[in-house]
């Protein structure tokens, strides 16, 4: 399924906060719930998923993405699944996609590796106890952790031990053999042929993106970024600042580093070039004209209804960004923005809310709204309170508000259940895309159907 970023439906509107990540060297790619998006132009590719993934290898000319329970192969040019290894009577504690070779880890205790066509891996019994295993990006291998001790073993069952990796909190592998690994004050890191250096500072082992020859790696460090050379372990490049490491896309006949910057929604080169804008979003409102909360802006339906179908930016359709995750709310005329002890009404400063205090485990909040001159919240555990939006005074104290109205579907939309593959039927037309909500937009020729996520992701559907 091709969705157009300029021109044409369907059309992606803003992309939302991805639970996955990462750029090849060629496109960028995300993934949210069970579907994997591919952007390069102006064009987005979705290719469905048979479940939920969690990470992406970038295996070369294909890449293998992980699911609870296996993993499927898929051509990105040609967006397509290509290969499966799925065992629907699996539950694993870990599973990490590789190249050639997936970790799969029935118990805690117990690890191993399988090749793409389902046979094991043989292992050195230290390397299927050990916490820290993982496959090569590319090619055919593994890295692990046992005894302090970062090792390298390469398809054939040769073993190398790269160094010394004393109290390892976590570990990145990349292409051929390159990895990385995090202790509690440092790095260790190696390149594909060379031994383990150390990079003289703490990354985060998680944020790591590999060069796809393996050379380099990127990677978040406790104010920003650093680009290493893992055969001396110098830094290259440092960027200051919250930026999140995406990979490496093409710029000027070379590779340049991709970021993602959460504080703005965009992800950009690091030279500041846009790539993708609306990786942003909160749990939606709208009301009257007003959509608020997908992509971290405030939208007008009509100006999207009537900007889908033609060669826009929907710079008109904005009204406003620099909407963070959270709760929203609005009567129409006004956009309130909830987090969990703040809230601000339209571009108004900030006030407090108490809702959460004292709040049990993960509670959080669930829902907002406006009745007159008061915003309503109301807590997952069922807790409610009320706050005047001119002065930020809470009221009604104690005094249930009147519960939100309920989300309804537009008559000819439906949307899959949680437990079922995500689809949006439009008027018997499916489209392989989560959502959790929508509305049509009718009037003078229009009739546009807007989907959303409660991560950000806005559509708009024929």
């Amino acid at each position: 399924m091709k969705l157009n970023l300029k021109a044409g439906l369907p059309r992606l509107v803003a992309p939302g906060i991805p639970d996955w990540i990462g750029a090849d060297g060629a496109r960028l790619a995300w993934t949210l719930r069970d579907a994997l998006f591919l952007h390069e132009a102006d064009a987005v590719r979705v290719v469905p998923l048979p479940a939920e993934a969690s990470e992406v290898a970038f295996a070369g000319e294909v890449w293998n993405v992980a699911l609870p329970n296996g993993t499927v192969t898929v051509d990105p040019v040609a967006a397509r699944l290509v290969a499966a290894l799925v065992d629907d009577e699996a539950d694993p504690v870990d599973l990490v996609a590789g190249d050639a070779w997936v970790l799969f880890a029935e118990t805690p205790s117990h690890r191993m590796l399988r090749r793409t066509d389902g046979a094991l891996v043989p292992l050195p019994d230290a390397a299927t106890r050990a916490r820290f295993l993982r496959p090569w990006s590319r090619g055919a291998g593994a890295c692990w952790v046992d005894f302090d001790t970062v090792y390298r073993m390469r398809d054939g069952g040769r073993v190398a031990a790269l160094g010394r990796a004393p109290g390892a909190e976590g570990i990145a592998v990349g292409p051929y053999g390159a990895v990385l690994v995090v202790l509690k004050k440092d790095t260790v890191v190696a390149g594909p042929r060379g031994l383990a250096v150390r990079l003289g500072e703490r990354v985060a082992a998680d944020s790591a993106r590999f060069t796809p020859d393996g050379a380099r790696v990127l990677a978040a460090t406790e104010d920003g970024a650093v680009l290493v050379d893992l055969a001396s372990g110098d830094t290259v490049e440092r960027w200051d600042g919250h930026l999140v490491p995406v990979g490496f896309l093409p710029r000027a006949g070379a590779l340049a580093p991709v970021f993602l910057h959460p504080d703005e929604g965009s992800v950009r080169l690091d030279d500041g070039t846009l790539v993708l804008a609306g990786v942003a979003g909160g749990s939606v409102a709208v009301e009257g004209d007003l959509l608020a909360g997908p992509g971290g802006a405030v939208w007008s339906t009509r100006a999207l209804a009537h900007g889908v179908g033609a060669d826009s930016d929907l710079a008109a359709a904005c009204l406003r960004m620099g909407l963070t995750e959270g709760v929203c709310a609005t009567d129409g005329r006004r956009v309130v923005q909830v987090q969990a002890t703040k809230f601000r009404v339209d571009d108004g400063p900030e006030r407090t809310h108490g809702l959460l205090l004292g709040g049990v485990g993960d509670d959080a909040l669930e829902d907002a709204w406006i009745t007159g001159d008061v915003l309503h919240l109301r807590s997952c555990a069922g807790e409610q309170e009320s706050y005047d939006l001119q002065t930020g005074a809470q009221v009604a104290r104690g005094e249930p508000p009147v519960p939100a109205q309920e989300d309804t579907l537009p008559d000819g939309v439906s949307i899959a259940d949680p437990d079922e593959a995500s689809a949006i039927v439009v008027d018997g037309t499916s489209y392989p895309l989560p959502a959790d909500g929508a509305l049509r937009v009718e009037g003078e020729g229009l009739g546009v159907v807007l989907a959303w996520t409660d991560d950000g992701m806005l559509v708009a559907l024929a």
